[in-house]
């Protein structure tokens, strides 16, 4: 349990291992359970567009995600970055953000 008193429900990580090690999706939105007492998988997705991904934040909650960012580098290659997001919409609840 982190020092905030939610809980990181192990399905995160499985998931989050899913995305990073077998590729298995594009991206993961986290959220807070309905009781806020616990972090839960909202959504996956294997969605390449960005703006699919955009589309899947709600603009008056906030959440956590997960995107598997592809880009080619100068010089030849593929890769790829995980970037992390911590999304907080002005609209949302005070207690949410928290």
């Amino acid at each position: 349990m982190a020092t905030s008193g939610v809980a990181v429900n192990p399905a995160c990580l499985s998931t989050y291992n899913e995305l990073k090690l077998k590729k298995q999706h594009r991206y993961i939105i986290y959220q807070l359970n309905q009781g806020m007492t616990e972090i839960v998988v909202g959504k996956t997705s294997t969605d390449k567009d960005y703006e699919a991904f955009l589309a899947d934040l709600p603009p008056d909650e906030p959440r956590f995600a997960v995107y598997d960012f592809e880009f080619q580098k100068e010089g030849g290659g593929q890769r790829n970055k995980l970037v992390f997001y911590s999304w907080n919409p002005d609209g949302a609840k005070i207690k949410a953000k928290m």
